[in-house]
């Protein structure tokens, strides 16, 4: 039976007070019984420990009876601040006894009974100093039972020892043997002294071995001062000296028969010479909070298991039930009235347990249910254990349970109900399923074989027979071990019993005597995909070879003309850097072909998700930006198409590559949809145009400059002629002129004689670089002698106020290449800087370098404009149309110089005048025709 917790309370108060050497008695309310403690009963010679109230009225002398009647009997709770002393006749004469209230739970009153001593005043007095002593127990006793918080109970009593003792400093420490140390868990200290427990935590029991002795082997420890220590004991010296501590008394508690901690109380401001009365009075009440302590664990435990018990019952996951047998006036069962019930239990029954709780059996089940259970129940004999299984349908519910019933008492039966229901589905639905199995075997187009453990074929399917041609008397009975067919290989797996898949290709020719079949073509061939699987019981033996068999002919015929077309369609795409991919944008799933990915810049192992994720990241910003729009209105179904070109920039890419994507968005017939694109890379393309753009640019530009130079050859080919022919008619028709005037006109003659000379030159020059038949005479060439040749000629021609110098260069260089090409080039730059030049100087010379020599003209001229200067090579160009010239001359300078394996630039500032050089390498690979 289950304790309440006023029953559980009462019970701690008689422990207590027995363990206190008190007696008892307890009354129960509206004039019951009176129950004795076993001191209380040997002591008043009672015969037995219970009687009632009026036979203890009895006992006491005639004129106390009516003021314990009043004080005792008649009081349903009592006075905790009075008492009443009163004689019962024993069998020596009378014993006086002090009884006082102490306590009152679920209707019975509790007394404390104290025997008082015969003697004198002072025996009277020490007996009122054990009274108050008691009295003293009594109330922190009963306020432990009242209180769930052991701290505040604990420090009550020690507060209490202060003051009876005028102690410093009363504690209760724990031992923890297992961890070796020992630390303080309740302390109360007088005014004025310092708590040490938060420095009393955890200390090793090895730091103080003669004290942890005496605690561990049940000794109290008493001393009046510390000189009581054994002179050897210097740690545990040191440690009272460092509290200040004059005299302590210490006592070990005990649980059952170990100790599992100590109380003491120290004297700190004085010493005090302990007296036995004090140490018993002490020992007594560190055993009396002992108890204390292991009833409230006590209480604490049984509630935890009261509480596991009960969350277990109620958390099960099975059905519990509780009921009591019913019974008549003689005995016999009638039925059975339900008690309890758990959450499992009503959810299977379909009632909560408040409402099962008081209904009988017959209430909620047939009465042919009733009748079978209690004639099972009638049948039992009490010795025996009853236990019945049964399978029950509850209708309320639906639920189709395991029942077991059993006794657990006299008239106590417990139910256990599993819920089945799952397990009746489950057993249904699997001859549903062997019917459907059977259908499948029957109808599913693939073919199924099962062969013995031995090999031989014991069942095939119509789809088989149809794929083999053949029938099913024809063919049961022989062994896949002698199809010729068959791989060895796979053969040695099967007899291993181990899964394996196979392709043959399946030549029916080759069967040989293995089985006839219909096929009138022996040369017929099928590609057949096969799956052998061993099947097993539930005790691991072999049962059948289950063996799947799928025609894959048609299937391979279509998978190789979809390859073939793959392949060819990839080397197109490959070829033409076509890329083709979809993307659904409610799955958002995709595929595409590697093109696909290689035109937007990304590896070829991504996603099609993966690249829409990266936000097609190497596409051009703005191009990205109208991508996007479309994708949004895509998803919304309020586009049909797109078509761009964009720029694109992967991480292989030097420049912009361009692609045109064209997409289509469809509707998919399960409601999504999905975009299909190609891309197509285009910079090729767009290259050729551009090309085509430059060219056709620079066609009409070079047709201007043709038509431009045209008209300025008509020019400078008219000039000197003009002068040529003028000039020699008058000399012709004058012959009266001056010598001086005749070599004057002569020298006009013979100047427009070289410059017509020298630009019919340019001309075939020209014409021999467009035409690659320019030839060019390789020798060593002595720099510094051709530049100084150079200059020396050409000093006549400089402006007047303007000097031609020759900058000569300390050491002589040499370079491989052609003489007059150089010669010509350096004619042709100081021709032009004595044009443009007309006060200052003109320099011309040379700078070795290591690997190449470096000529130069620089001049004071009017220079060249920034914007004119990128210009001065191209060809007929003049950057001064009133100074004579074809605009020839630099181009040709500039191919030359290339041709010769050099570069060649100029630099120049308005005002400031002109640097033109060239560089030729020392020794060049001979070239003969220009290219």
């Amino acid at each position: 039976m289950e304790l309440s917790e006023d029953n559980l309370d009462i019970r701690k108060m008689r422990c207590l007070l027995d363990a206190a050497q008190v007696g008892w008695i307890e009354k129960e309310s509206g004039g019951g019984r009176c129950h004795f403690s076993s001191l209380l009963g040997d002591a008043l010679d009672l015969s037995n420990d219970t009687l009632s109230q009026n036979d203890f009225l009895q006992l006491v002398r005639t004129d106390f009876r009516s003021r314990v009647d009043a004080s005792v009997l008649l009081s349903d709770h009592g006075d905790s601040k009075t008492a009443i002393e009163f004689p019962i006749a024993v069998s020596a004469g009378e014993q006086w006894v002090r009884c006082a209230y102490a306590g009152e739970h679920g209707g019975k009153a509790l007394f404390s009974v104290l025997l008082l001593p015969k003697g004198g005043e002072a025996s009277r007095r020490q007996v009122n100093d054990i009274l108050q002593q008691q009295k003293h127990i009594s109330r922190l006793l009963f306020s432990f039972l009242k209180t769930k918080d052991l701290k505040h109970v604990c420090e009550n009593p020690l507060k209490e020892l202060l003051k009876r003792f005028h102690a410093d400093r009363a504690y209760i420490f724990e031992l923890n043997e297992s961890e070796k140390y020992h630390s303080c868990v309740y302390e109360a200290v007088a005014e004025g002294t310092s708590p040490q427990i938060d420095m009393l935590q955890k200390m090793p029991l090895e730091e103080s071995p003669w004290w942890s002795g005496q605690v561990l082997n049940k000794r109290p420890i008493i001393l009046n001062t510390l000189d009581d220590l054994p002179p050897q004991i210097v740690q545990e010296r040191n440690i009272l000296d460092a509290q200040n501590i004059r005299s302590l008394m210490v006592v070990p508690m005990m649980s059952t028969e170990s100790v599992y901690g100590y109380m003491g109380i120290d004297m700190v401001r004085e010493s005090r010479n302990w007296s036995r009365e004090d140490y018993q009075w002490f020992s007594f009440l560190a055993n009396i909070i002992s108890i204390c302590i292991g009833l409230y664990y006590s209480r604490k435990k049984a509630e935890r298991e009261s509480l596991y018990y009960k969350e277990l019952y109620s958390h099960m996951p099975i059905g519990f039930l509780r009921s009591r047998l019913v019974r008549d006036g003689s005995g016999k069962v009638t039925d059975c009235r339900f008690e309890y019930a758990n959450q499992m239990a009503e959810k299977l029954i379909g009632l909560a347990c408040e409402e099962l709780a008081g209904l009988r059996a017959s209430d909620i089940l047939s009465q042919e249910e009733v009748n079978t259970s209690l004639s099972i129940i009638r049948s039992t004999s009490p010795e025996q254990k009853l236990q019945y299984k049964r399978d029950r349908y509850i209708e309320r519910t639906g639920v189709h349970c395991k029942e077991i019933d059993y006794l657990s008492g006299p008239d106590e039966v417990i139910t256990l109900l599993k819920d089945e229901t799952e397990t009746v589905k489950a057993n249904e639905e699997s001859k549903q399923h062997e019917r459907m199995l059977d259908n499948l075997f029957r109808n599913i187009p693939v073919g199924i074989e099962l062969y013995d453990p031995e090999g031989s074929l014991r069942s095939i399917n119509p789809k088989d027979c149809e794929i083999f041609g053949v029938r099913p008397d024809e063919v049961l009975g022989i062994n896949i071990m002698d199809n010729p067919l068959v791989p060895e290989q796979v053969k040695e797996k099967i007899r291993n019993r181990q899964p394996v898949d196979f392709r043959l290709d399946y030549r029916f020719g080759l069967l040989s005597d293995y089985y006839n079949t219909s096929f009138e073509d022996r040369d017929t061939r099928k590609d057949i995909v096969a799956k052998y699987v061993p099947l097993y019981d539930g005790g691991n033996r072999l049962l059948y070879h289950l063996c799947i068999v799928i025609d894959n002919t048609d299937t391979v015929n279509i998978q190789n003309r979809i390859h073939d077309f793959e392949h060819i369609f990839s080397l197109v795409a490959d070829f033409a850097k076509v890329g083709y991919g979809k993307y659904n944008f409610d799955t958002q799933t995709g595929t595409a072909i590697p093109q696909w990915f290689r035109n937007l810049g990304e590896p070829v192992h991504s996603s099609v998700r993966e690249v829409a994720g990266r936000g097609f990241r190497y596409v051009h910003r703005e191009d990205r930006k109208h991508m996007y729009a479309f994708f949004a209105a895509a998803r919304n179904r309020r586009v049909d198409s797109y078509q761009r070109e964009v720029r694109v920039k992967g991480p292989a890419d030097r420049k912009w590559r361009w692609l045109r994507i064209d997409m289509i968005v469809n509707s998919l017939a399960d409601g999504s949809t999905e975009v299909i694109g190609v891309n197509i890379d285009i910079t090729q393309i767009k290259e050729t145009q551009q090309s085509l753009i430059v060219a056709k640019e620079k066609a009409e530009k070079m047709d201007r400059l043709k038509s431009a130079f045209l008209a300025n050859m008509s020019h400078e080919i008219r000039t000197p002629l003009n002068a040529i022919v003028g000039f020699s008619q008058m000399l012709l028709s004058q012959e009266a002129f001056e010598k001086e005037d005749r070599e004057h006109y002569m020298q006009i003659v013979q100047d427009n004689s070289d410059l017509l000379l020298q630009l019919v030159s340019d001309i075939l020059d020209l014409s021999k670089i467009e035409a690659g038949v320019f030839e060019f005479n390789y020798a060593d060439v002595p720099c510094n002698r051709l530049c100084r040749e150079i200059v020396m000629s050409l000093r006549m021609k400089t402006q007047p106020g303007v000097e031609l110098i020759f900058d000569e260069p300390a050491a002589e260089c040499v370079v491989h290449s052609d003489k007059n090409r150089i010669a010509q080039v350096l004619v042709n730059f100081i021709n032009n800087a004595a044009k443009f030049t007309s006060k200052g100087s003109i320099h011309a010379g040379l700078v070795p370098h290591k690997n190449d020599v470096e000529f130069y003209v620089r001049d004071t001229g009017v220079g060249i404009s920034k914007e004119q200067l990128g210009h001065v090579f191209d060809r007929f160009v003049k950057l001064n149309s009133f100074i004579q010239g074809t605009g020839l001359g630099l181009p040709i300078c500039k191919s030359l110089i290339e041709q010769l394996g050099g570069r060649i630039g100029a630099e120049s500032k308005t005002g400031k005048g002109s640097y033109f050089w060239f560089k030729l390498p020392y020794r060049i690979k001979k070239r003969t025709i220009i290219k």
